[in-house]
């Protein structure tokens, strides 16, 4: 039987897979995100 992934990663993996395969969103890279403006930079 196999288990759930249950962490807070595990959900995050099915948000972004589920943004990334089934809504047309592109999976950014967080060094390209600009802290001080709050945008990515991309």
């Amino acid at each position: 039987m196999k288990s759930t992934d249950t962490s807070e990663k595990g959900l995050e993996s099915i948000v972004v897979a589920s943004l990334v395969e089934e809504a047309g969103y592109v999976q950014g890279n967080s060094q390209d995100y600009d802290r001080e403006y709050a945008v990515d930079g991309v």
